[in-house]
């Protein structure tokens, strides 16, 4: 089977092949220990993937965005893992960890794994000071127990792994917005793994996150031609007042600004490909104005559109 890839400063992007399906796996590692792994595919057929680190002891916090995948070590129980979900998982030395995908499901999640040995040498300070249970899972640098613990993450992870994947930045400024993401997200997932209990937001409102959840694939799947916010209501299963306080609470944002910020980072991402004009880039993006595109881009970013567009040419001129 031929895989492709591309990387570009130690990040990875590996392609399905489409007889398999498609869509893609990233990853990267970084210095400290902590690595980067994010999956968005669907395969034609069941799939089996093994992780398998022979000398190594790892942590990996697995976080659901959407559709769901089946985890287990050295065929032991199969958990799924759906939305809203997530494990932390620490195989043993030399135990293989399992994902296994259902065929024709659109599965998106994330992962951080943590190198325990790297990165308790990355912290200057003794792990014996740090919290008992947190402690337990880190300090096991030898690898000697298995951890396989589900739990339901909070509003702050997700929106972190959203951002990872809608971010527009390339180059060096990519890899270094990737790196303090990764370390805010350990920072949120460490809380919740301490935590070990669902966080309240989740208690009472899961049907109303999963609403707005239907909601955003809508609006990020007909972005050109996005129908009003009661159509938007009705696609997520839910009445507008509904859906308003949804956002509200979970995104901390109306609807309409919602599609409008999401508008200008799609802008910013077809503007640093290059390929197409700003009048294109305006009707990809759900915009009738150009001026209006431009207005709206330059308060948020501080530069034009064809601002971008030139320095982009001037770039690709120089090489």
């Amino acid at each position: 089977m031929k895989i492709g890839y591309k990387e570009e400063l130690g990040e990875y992007k590996i392609f399905i092949p489409k007889d398999y399906g498609n869509g893609f796996i990233s990853c990267i590692n970084f210095p400290n220990g902590i690595g980067l792994y994010i999956y968005s595919l669907k395969f034609k057929e069941r799939i089996n993937i093994e992780l398998a680190h022979q000398n190594q002891s790892l942590v990996r916090f697995l976080y659901m965005l959407k559709g769901s995948v089946n985890s287990r070590l050295d065929s032991g129980i199969k958990y799924q893992i759906k939305p809203l979900e997530h494990y932390t998982i620490a195989p043993k030395l030399g135990q293989i960890h399992e994902l296994l995908f259902d065929e024709n499901e659109e599965t998106i999640f994330g992962y951080l794994e943590v190198d325990r040995v790297k990165y308790k040498d990355y912290c200057a300070f003794d792990f014996k000071l740090i919290e008992p249970r947190l402690q337990k899972l880190f300090g096991d640098t030898s690898a000697s127990q298995e951890v396989f613990i589900p739990g339901t993450y909070g509003v702050n992870v997700y929106n972190i792994l959203e951002e990872i994947l809608e971010n527009p930045l390339i180059g060096f400024p990519r890899i270094n917005y990737l790196g303090g993401k990764s370390l805010t997200a350990l920072s949120q997932m460490m809380l919740n793994f301490q935590m070990q209990e669902q966080p309240e937001i989740f208690r009472h409102g899961r049907n109303e996150y999963l609403a707005v959840q239907r909601a955003i694939t809508y609006i990020h799947n007909n972005l050109q031609e996005l129908k009003n916010i009661k159509g938007i209501a009705e696609e997520s299963g839910v009445n507008v007042n509904k859906l308003q306080e949804g956002f509200k609470k979970f995104k901390g944002k109306s609807i309409n600004s919602y599609i409008h910020d999401l508008r200008l980072k799609k802008a910013m991402q077809l503007l640093l490909k290059g390929e197409d004009t700003v009048i294109s880039i305006t009707e990809k993006v759900g915009l009738r104005s150009r001026s209006y595109l431009a207005k709206s881009f330059k308060e948020r970013y501080g530069i034009s559109p064809k601002e971008v567009m030139q320095g982009f040419k001037n770039k690709k001129g120089n090489k």
